[in-house]
């Protein structure tokens, strides 16, 4: 039965800057901070989880990239973002270093 959120099949892939543009375009692109666990945030969006996701953007853990942020990330070449797509969403999260 698990934690009562509908299941979906989310899965997390990694991707790269430049294919994530368009969807930053269109204004689909949303960045969890690190600290947020990206399956739980695709979860909560899928599962329209509004006051969780309202907390999470009010606390500036989940955001819109903006300016200086992508032109550094336009640089990069390299697939450096874990993502996950919930529809009209992708929701992004930078891979960690370790």
């Amino acid at each position: 039965m698990g934690l009562g959120v509908q299941e979906f099949n989310i899965e997390i892939q990694s991707i790269d800057w430049k294919s994530l543009a368009p969807h930053q375009t269109r204004g689909d692109l949303l960045v969890a901070g690190p600290s947020l666990d990206l399956m739980e945030v695709g979860h909560a969006i899928a599962n329209d989880q509004a006051s969780k996701v309202k907390e999470w953007l009010n606390a500036n853990l989940l955001f819109r990239p903006q300016g200086d942020q992508i032109k550094s990330w336009e640089l990069i070449e390299e697939e450096i973002f874990n993502f996950v797509i919930v529809k009209p969403f992708v929701i992004v999260q930078l891979k960690s270093k370790n």
